[in-house]
């Protein structure tokens, strides 16, 4: 029985109560002093992922702490079939604030280094057909506003809290990592994220019925 009395246990489940996914992927990085990476993701199998359910990650915890024990940084990726989980990543505490002040509600806020964040909205799938192209688009505009501009695909991962950052240049003189700080979770949508899905929602209908409605050419 996995004892539930730890910080990375605790914190899954306050961040799986908050951001409300289908599944979760698990996806395990070790990084060298020169810059190397190694990646694997704990439930693949004949190149094939789904994630854990919350019942079957907490199962799972104590082999996910043993991962990190011996290297590895631990990420997850929140999946579901109704909701787009966006992630803002790479944020300043002056971007996190703004990015409140401008109407948007993270369902989670994590600080994944010393003044470096993370957060994640929740909003819905609008079932239109485009939801992939919505998705990405929203994680594109919203990173390019106020996180990583670089950042573009609506499904990514994001360090687990609880764990450490155990990227090399956050080592610390004791040998230890920071620990990734979950500063906030709450189950809730994004109204204004979700406003923004449909103004890109009718804009990829307008160019689909467009695209529909042009004239052919007439072959001679």
């Amino acid at each position: 029985m996995m004892e539930r009395n730890t910080a990375e246990m605790r914190d899954f489940e306050r961040y799986a109560a908050a951001v409300g996914a289908d599944r979760y992927r698990v996806t395990c990085i070790k990084m060298d002093a020169g810059g190397d990476k190694k990646t694997f993701i704990l439930d693949k199998k004949d190149g094939a992922t789904r994630g854990f359910t919350p019942d079957e990650l907490t199962v799972r915890m104590r082999e996910i702490i043993r991962l990190q024990q011996r290297g590895e940084n631990i990420y997850y990726t929140p999946l579901s079939e109704e909701k787009h989980h966006i992630l803002i990543d790479d944020m300043t505490a002056e971007s996190l604030e703004r990015l409140q002040k401008d109407g948007f509600l993270p369902a989670v806020i994590l600080e994944s280094s010393s003044g470096n964040f993370q957060c994640l909205l929740t909003v819905p799938k609008l079932r239109s057909g485009f939801d992939r192209d919505v998705g990405n688009r929203i994680t594109e505009q919203l990173n390019r506003l106020y996180g990583d501009k670089k950042l573009s695909g609506c499904i990514h991962p994001h360090r687990a809290p609880g764990f450490e950052n155990r990227k090399p240049k956050h080592r610390r003189e004791d040998g230890g990592y920071p620990q990734v700080r979950l500063l906030y979770a709450e189950r809730r949508e994004c109204g204004k994220a979700q406003e923004l899905a449909r103004q890109i929602d009718r804009k990829y209908a307008d160019a689909a019925k467009a695209q529909r409605e042009r004239p052919r050419a007439v072959s001679s």
